[in-house]
């Protein structure tokens, strides 16, 4: 997408805004679990995909760190638990935008899984 910016007295600069995804994050109701530096902090998903995730949590984390994420259908995870280690690429008021790293053969086919039931996605 291009963006039109103007200064007052300068020639107009032309941007583009470049989404970086690979693909599309998709909004999902699922429980949520992020550790940190040896803690556990309450996490809401915002949306995922099968690269990363945009998660809110109150704790401020620089862009940079390393988290764990484990998500799952049922409070405090199941047989089914995605779990990822993950690169906290992006923080900001909306949240922390996280880039998977490395997960276990398992948890990427419960991510692949859980991206295609639509069940699991929320109607926002």
């Amino acid at each position: 997408m291009w963006r039109v910016v103007a200064r007052p007295g300068a020639q107009p600069a032309v941007r583009m805004n470049v989404d970086r995804r690979a693909a599309p994050r998709i909004p999902c109701e699922v429980f949520v679990e992020l550790y940190y530096d040896g803690l556990r902090l309450p996490c809401d998903l915002v949306n995922l995909n099968m690269d990363g995730a945009l998660v809110r949590t109150p704790m401020a984390i620089r862009a940079g760190e390393e988290v764990a994420i484990v998500m799952s259908a049922t409070p405090g995870g199941d047989s089914a638990s995605i779990r990822c280690v993950a690169r906290v690429i992006r923080a900001s008021t909306e949240g922390l935008g996280l880039a998977f790293r490395e997960s276990d053969l398992e948890s990427v086919r419960a991510l692949k899984d859980l991206l295609l039931i639509p069940s699991r996605r929320s109607n926002v």
